[in-house]
């Protein structure tokens, strides 16, 4: 009976023990749900509360990285343990680009206790134009050879294409890669004139028009100057591409 007894005592310290770590390891779930909630929260607000202060770029263009993403979790587990408030602190100062400092400010009852600096980086997407295949030089852009994609701002020189549409119809000016970026020193309008070819060069005044024939020394497209011999001398000429063969030299 004694024995009994016994089993009995150790079995209910035993299911003692057993429900004190199932009650703690529950307010540690709870506790951590409540402190990963507190952190989407948070995560979320700070990313809009940055974009919308970002000038002429649309939210989803706007992408933020926590550069200490353990300080935001601890600072939610914080919340979360203290049942504090928070609050952004977020000045019109801001440029809200690059890598900067947004306090959070932490309050009890009211009261604020503090503010904790969060590390934030901002960068700005853009649209591009890549080549969507190989393209050989002289090869004409149709809109199936392009692809638009999204760049980080400050990688993307500020003359790259911005729309398929600004490229369709130019032609390579050298092999182009798949996946390459377009500029406009890589592109040009299709060549009217080819090298060597024999043109027809306007010379135009005010109150007169003279004919000459030449020889195209460059390609060149509409509107396009390129360099060409008279084919009567050895004067080399500078002359804007008019048509198909012909070139303009506007005389003052």
């Amino acid at each position: 009976m004694f024995a009994s007894s016994k089993k009995r005592c150790v079995l209910g310290k035993a299911l003692h023990s057993w429900w004190i770590f199932f009650v703690a390891w529950l307010m540690l779930s709870v506790s951590a749900i409540a402190s990963e909630d507190i952190m989407a929260v948070m995560r979320g607000k700070i990313v809009t509360e940055i974009c919308v202060r970002v000038p002429h770029v649309n939210a989803g263009d706007c992408r933020v990285r926590f550069t200490h993403p353990d300080q935001l979790a601890s600072l939610a587990q914080e919340i979360s343990d203290k049942k504090l408030s928070w609050a952004l602190q977020v000045s019109k100062q801001v440029s809200c680009l690059g890598k900067f400092a947004l306090p959070v400010q932490l309050f009890k009852g009211g009261v604020l206790l503090r503010s904790v600096p969060v590390g934030i980086e901002t960068e700005v997407l853009v649209t591009v134009v890549r080549a969507f295949k190989d393209m050989p030089k002289g090869g004409i852009f149709e809109a199936s050879a392009l692809v638009a994609d999204k760049a980080p701002l400050a990688k993307v020189p500020y003359q790259a294409f911005r729309g398929v549409a600004e490229v369709v119809g130019k032609q390579a000016r050298r092999p182009l890669r798949a996946g390459t970026l377009l500029l406009p020193w890589m592109l040009g309008e299709p060549a009217l004139v080819n090298c060597n070819d024999p043109v027809r060069i306007l010379m135009r005044g005010a109150r007169f028009t003279v004919e000459a024939e030449g020889v195209a020394m460059q390609d060149g497209g509409a509107n396009e100057w390129i360099r060409v011999r008279q084919m009567d001398g050895q004067h080399v000429l500078r002359a804007r591409v008019l048509d198909v063969r012909q070139v303009a030299i506007n005389v003052e």
